[in-house]
């Protein structure tokens, strides 16, 4: 995956195999403080994808609401694909 970082966030969905209705978790900690996303693959274009997204943090514990979004790259994180 050394190419990864080059990637647009639609290939990376299409390296993971991820198809539509597919979801991730992943989890970024830093100085102390961790950031949570649980992200589903609602679309996936050419180089962008569509997400429902819920996160949470250590500021703020309890799961977001659902909302779609479109601002993810996932190379910033391990993610794991969730098991339905």
């Amino acid at each position: 995956m050394t190419e990864w970082k080059s990637m647009n966030v639609a290939d990376q969905c299409r390296q993971m195999k991820l198809k539509v209705g597919d979801t991730i978790f992943g989890r970024e900690d830093t100085a102390g403080s961790w950031h949570e996303a649980r992200l589903t693959l609602l679309w996936l274009g050419e180089t962008t994808a569509v997400w429902r997204q819920t996160v949470r943090s250590s500021r703020d514990t309890e799961w977001s609401e659902p909302c779609e979004a479109t601002n993810w790259t996932l190379f910033y994180r391990d993610w794991q694909k969730v098991k339905k």
